[in-house]
């Protein structure tokens, strides 16, 4: 789920940019939080989830370790395969909604008046996969007003991780996502968003996510450039298999 309504961090500075190969680069050898572990077997499969799967999430803010809300994911049926129904603890918030071609492809999400839909799925990890592997793909998402957006993606699975959160300590395979929205204009830059999944087989999805995105501004000094930024992280708090109790 992409936030709909992001939150923006504007500063001012000089504008770094990493080309796709550094980025892929970057990815192969960036430091982890988190101690490498044997891996628990060669490739992860595509989950088997069902209606009413939960996986109940801690938004924090990574910048002061503050939790910001709580929020709750359930699988519900849906005519073209299953929505993830999204649900804050914070009542203002509106329920966003993520229609799911198979675990973890999408192809169309909302929340409030807000809508996207895409012309093919966008995975969020392209399941199977094993450590080593990477994918990418494009989709045009168009949005509630009828603007189009080039969506383009790019993936990897580095490796297994012991991953510590709410919820207890998982095995988890550590996936990174990059992307591109399409929505440069004459005074922005494209937006781009570095995701990283922490995808843990024993609860069928990630047990951390942490997002990034940036924009900068265009046609500007480099010291004078204005920067939209932010980061948030979301730690797993519990997961309920549907039919438990």
């Amino acid at each position: 789920m992409q936030p709909m309504h992001r939150r923006h961090v504007l500063r001012v500075g000089v504008a770094m940019r990493v080309s796709l190969v550094g980025w892929l680069l970057l990815l192969c050898g960036c430091a982890s939080p988190f101690a490498t572990v044997d891996a628990p077997m060669a490739v992860v499969a595509v989950p088997a989830v069902r209606p009413g799967d939960t996986w109940i999430y801690l938004q924090r803010n990574p910048y002061n370790g503050l939790v910001e809300r709580t929020v709750t994911d359930t699988v519900v049926a849906s005519a073209k395969g299953m929505m993830i129904e999204r649900r804050s603890d914070r009542p203002a918030d509106p329920v966003h909604l993520e229609t799911v071609t198979a675990p973890w492809r999408e192809i169309a999400e909302s929340e409030g008046p807000m809508r996207r839909t895409f012309d093919a799925p966008l995975a969020r990890i392209a399941l199977p996969i094993a450590p080593g592997q990477g994918w990418s793909e494009q989709a045009t998402v168009t949005d509630q007003n009828g603007v189009q957006f080039l969506w383009r993606t790019w993936g990897r699975a580095l490796g297994w991780e012991s991953v510590k959160t709410p919820a207890g300590e998982f095995a988890a395979l550590r996936v990174e996502r990059r992307m591109t929205l399409g929505d440069y204009d004459y005074a922005w830059s494209d937006t781009e968003v570095v995701e990283t999944y922490w995808y843990a087989p024993a609860v069928r999805r990630w047990v951390r996510h942490e997002y990034q995105y940036e924009r900068f501004e265009l046609m500007v000094a480099p010291r004078a450039k204005r920067i939209l930024t932010d980061r948030i992280v979301w730690e797993l708090q519990a997961f309920r298999p549907a039919g438990d109790s």
